[in-house]
């Protein structure tokens, strides 16, 4: 069966446009921040980006940790865009775990630690500034994601639109592309 250059290369291109966007290599990324979220639904990072579309819910063993009581309890939490995270935790250092710096809950990359906290609740939160969730014990301490693996390539450095429509807009663009694809092959 004779195939078209044209076509296949149409077929290729319809494919890799669709595709999900590359998580963006966190090598040179020197924090992760996480801010709490609003029952008004406000863009909590205020650059229309986060880790996530939306804001995550977390349950915390001892809210007490990062300020919290029940009256004072944010609806939820959204890790910021790279851009956001360098100016609002500039002053801290890889020393500590979690620093907040006023909203914002930073976690700096620590070389030896990255990724490692001594609670599951800090683990939970620093979970969500790279872009993934939960926890999972490690020995005595806790790392970040509900398995293992869950974080390895969750962070996107420009982070993704903050808003309900881009998980629906991935899956039409996804369609869009396989549908470009199959019409192309059926051409042949």
């Amino acid at each position: 069966m004779y195939y078209s250059t044209s076509i296949i290369l149409a077929a290729t291109t319809a494919l890799l446009s669709s595709a999900a966007p590359a998580a963006a290599d966190s090598d040179d990324v020197s924090e992760y921040c996480v801010k709490g979220c609003s029952a008004s639904g406000d863009d909590p990072c205020g650059d229309s980006k986060g880790q996530s579309d939306t804001c995550t819910a977390v349950t915390f063993d001892d809210k007490t940790m990062f300020g919290y009581t029940n009256m004072t309890m944010p609806t939820g939490f959204l890790g910021c865009s790279k851009t956001i995270c360098a100016t609002a935790c500039a002053n801290t250092g890889e020393t500590s775990p979690m620093v907040k710096e006023g909203d914002t809950f930073c976690f700096p990359k620590r070389a030896d630690k990255d990724g490692m906290f001594m609670t599951q609740d800090m683990a939970k939160l620093a979970a969500i500034g790279k872009g993934c969730s939960g926890a999972h014990a490690m020995g005595e301490m806790y790392m970040v994601g509900t398995m293992h693996a869950d974080c390895m390539n969750s962070y996107a450095a420009v982070g993704v639109s903050f808003d309900t429509s881009s998980s629906s807009s991935l899956t039409t663009s996804l369609f869009m592309g396989a549908a470009g694809a199959l019409t192309a092959m059926m051409l042949v």
